[in-house]
Order: C-alpha cells, then sequence, then structure tokens
C-alpha cells in the first residue's frame, strides 16, 4: 500500500510538472513585439492658428527602445496631397516630427511609417485649427424648404402598407422582434428592416435607427427595447434583412455607387427618395399605438448620423438626434480645395467636366450643413479627428452651423469608428433625453 501511495505521489507530482511546463510554453502573449504610441504636444491636439504642433513617436521592440531606425512622414492639409515629406530617426526610443502649421482654421495630418523586424507600421495623426471657426461652402438654397416640403407631401400620398412578421429567433421574453417593410415611394420603393417592441404592455418613446453605407445584411438593435424604447432600423436599398447572405452579395453590385446616381439633377438624386423615406419611417413610428405620444429620437453613425440629422431636421416629431461621426457634409469641400464629407466628392468621385456645375447646383439639397441650419432640436454628436472617410473639416463645418442645443464628444484618436466607450456614452445622452438621470 505505502508503495502504492509513494508511486502515485510522484506521478502526480512529475504530470503537474509536465502541466505547468506545458502551460510555461503556450502563455498568452502579453505585449507586442515591437509597440509604440503617437502622441502630440497638447492632449487636445488643438491649436490656433499659425502654431506648430509637434509629435512625439515613442517605440520599443520587445521593450527595448529603437534607435536609428528611420521614419518617413509627410505632412500637409488633411486628405489632399501633402505639403511636404521628410525623414527623422528614433533616438533612444523616440522620434519627433514638426507638423508645419495652417493659416486658416481646418485640420493638418501627418501620415508617418517606419520598419522593425520585417513589418512595417503605417499610421495616421491629425492636429486641428481653431476648429470651431471652419466654415462649409455649401450654400442654402433659396427653395431648400419648399422643395423638401413638396418631397414629403408626395411622399406621404403613397400608402404606406406596412407588413410585419414575427421573428421568433431574435425575439425573447422581454422584446418582440419583426421583419418589416414600409412602401415610403413611389413604384414601390420598400424600406425593409427590424421593429423591436418592449413587451410590457405599455407607451414608449421610439428610435429610428437609419443605416450605415453600403448594401449589407442588417440585424435587429433590441438593446434600447429591453429599455424601454420601440427601435425600427432599416435598409434603404430594398433588401430585406432576412435574405441570405448570397442573395444580399449578389445584389451588392447593382446597388454599390448609389450616391453618385442621379447627381445631375435634384430631382434625380439617389438620396431624394432616402431622405423622404427616413421621414416616413418616423410616421410609421408616430403611429403606433405602443408609442407615448411625446418623444422620437433619431440615432446612428456615418451615413446613418447624416440620415439622423436630416431626419430629426425635417419632421416635427423628432425631439432629439445622436449622429455618431456623420457623413455627407460639406459635400463640395474637396472642390474647393478642402476636405469634404463621405462620399469624397470631387475626390473619389470623377465628374465628366459637363456635369460639374449641375452636380454642384443639386448637391447643396442633400448637404447635412444645410440640415444642420434648421435642425431645432438637441444633438449629440461623437467623431474623431483620425477619420479619414468622414473628415472632421466637413464635420466641424456642419457643427459650426448648429443653432439648438449640441452635445459633443470627440476621440482624438479615433478613425471611423467607435470604442465601446463611445457608444456607453452616446447611448447614455440618448437614455437621460428620454427618460431623466440614470
Amino acid at each position: 500500500m505505502k508503495y502504492n501511495y509513494i508511486s502515485s505521489l510522484i506521478v502526480y507530482v512529475m504530470l503537474s510538472c509536465v502541466t505547468f511546463n506545458l502551460n510555461a510554453q503556450f502563455q498568452p502573449q502579453r505585449h507586442p513585439y515591437v509597440e509604440y504610441l503617437i502622441t502630440l504636444d497638447r492632449h487636445d491636439r488643438t491649436y490656433k492658428v499659425g502654431e506648430k504642433p509637434q509629435i512625439k513617436i515613442e517605440a520599443y521592440q520587445a521593450g527595448i527602445p529603437l534607435d536609428g531606425v528611420t521614419v518617413k512622414y509627410c505632412t500637409g492639409k488633411e486628405m489632399l496631397p501633402p505639403a511636404m515629406s521628410d525623414s527623422t530617426l528614433f533616438v533612444n526610443g523616440v522620434a519627433t516630427i514638426d507638423m508645419g502649421t495652417m493659416t486658416e482654421p481646418g485640420f493638418r495630418e501627418c501620415n508617418l511609417s517606419f520598419s522593425v523586424a520585417g513589418q512595417k507600421f503605417d499610421d495616421v495623426v491629425k492636429a486641428a485649427f481653431e476648429p470651431d471657426r471652419i466654415k462649409s461652402f455649401t450654400k442654402m438654397p433659396k427653395d431648400f424648404k419648399k422643395f423638401w416640403d413638396n418631397e414629403i407631401e408626395a411622399a406621404r400620398k403613397v400608402d404606406l402598407d406596412p407588413r410585419l412578421t414575427y421573428i421568433k429567433k431574435h425575439s425573447t421574453d422581454e422584446v418582440s422582434v419583426y421583419l418589416i417593410r414600409l412602401t415610403v415611394g413611389e413604384g414601390g420603393r420598400y424600406f425593409y428592416g427590424y421593429l423591436s417592441m418592449p413587451n410590457d404592455g405599455k407607451k414608449h418613446p421610439a428610435m429610428f435607427c437609419p443605416p450605415g453605407a453600403g448594401p449589407y445584411k442588417r440585424w435587429p438593435q433590441p438593446d434600447f427595447a429591453k429599455k424601454g424604447v420601440i427601435v425600427l432600423n432599416v435598409d434603404i436599398h430594398g433588401l430585406s434583412p432576412e435574405s441570405s447572405q448570397d442573395l444580399i452579395d449578389s445584389a451588392s453590385p447593382q446597388i454599390w455607387g448609389y450616391w453618385e446616381r442621379g447627381l445631375t439633377s435634384r430631382d434625380s438624386c439617389y438620396f431624394r427618395q432616402v431622405y423622404a423615406g427616413c421621414v416616413r419611417c418616423v410616421d410609421y413610428l408616430a403611429s403606433l399605438p405602443e408609442w407615448d405620444g411625446e418623444t422620437i429620437v433619431t440615432m446612428d453613425g456615418s451615413q446613418g448620423g447624416a440620415l439622423s440629422i436630416i431626419t430629426a431636421a425635417l419632421h416635427d416629431k423628432v425631439k432629439y438626434v445622436s449622429a455618431d461621426y456623420p457623413a455627407l457634409c460639406d459635400l463640395t469641400g474637396f472642390a474647393n480645395g478642402r476636405a469634404g464629407g463621405w462620399p469624397k466628392y470631387f475626390m473619389d468621385s470623377k465628374f465628366a467636366e459637363s456635369d460639374v456645375p449641375s452636380v454642384l447646383s443639386t448637391l447643396p439639397y442633400y448637404d447635412v450643413v444645410n440640415f444642420a441650419r434648421i435642425l431645432n432640436v438637441p444633438l449629440y454628436c461623437d467623431y474623431g479627428y483620425n477619420d479619414d472617410t468622414c473628415s472632421p473639416t466637413s464635420i466641424n463645418s456642419m457643427l459650426n452651423e448648429v443653432k439648438s442645443p449640441k452635445t459633443v464628444s470627440v476621440t482624438y484618436t479615433n478613425a471611423h469608428f467607435n470604442y465601446p466607450e463611445n457608444n456607453r456614452k452616446a447611448s447614455q445622452w440618448v437614455l437621460e433625453q428620454l427618460f431623466g438621470p440614470q
């Protein structure tokens, strides 16, 4: 017995040692082999015109400061051809770059790269120069309000004919989710989406969530519904979110590039029925017997952020709007030698020379800047300085036109995305407007 006990103990200890060694060999990586951090000499990365921001890059290879490694960089106005290119060296883990300055309000950027151990690192950093003084190039057409009043009146003559299908796989005891189809325009222009309804039998505020850019598969958004909000989120291209991914993929090539369709006339622009269709979505929410009869909020990001502002400006039942890094701002920016907003007309878009005057006369009717000018409800907006999709120049040109109360949250290192913390802050703001302090 004693011998068997001692033998078992020895085997146990040996197996424990083997297990320990295996675990030691396969521990998860705690830090990347090369680490770096980019900062500016002001934590808010915001300067006066004429000042010269200094960039500091700290970099380490396996914890050892980089030394003698070349950093290549170029600087200039954001998203435009660089004004100058140069290089510098890491010395004891630190490299510094003089960004240069600006003579007018706007954003300046530095694109930089360096290579270590066969791996190339690329990054961009932007600095703001008096962003609260950035002025939009977009002018307000004299008949802007009349044009959109007429478009909405025409859209409201078409029966919404809502078609709802209960979707069990997305529903819970707390929230019922429905596939919905709304007829929002002539000729069978459909918006498909999801309606998420609290199951408590009470009346609730409502939320409209228009989509970001592109023909993608959409998903229900039940989180706010769990907190007592009716939520409608939609696609704008006639695609049912319950379609297979293969069907959506096969339809996508015919949809991409929609933002350039019909731009030679305000009456043929693809976004004409989209903007009016978003208004009709709010009409639908306001018709629900479960709506509390008081509050509707619009909320989303990028193209969805733009459509949230537009819908809030056009519909008097919208009381609040939350927009992340909104697109479609200052649309003629690139035509005037400055960064514009997505879809980057006159940068990525190539128009026939003969079409340019017509395009320039169309865009003001669809520019978020002009809807910001007539917005009369509180706005929450967040964005990042490093966004190369919806430029911060364009977003600030829009924000500077807002006369209603606004809350602006900037994450200086953000590109075209949000950290979970950004989403929580935006959601907290919305919930406080709807229900008071949380």
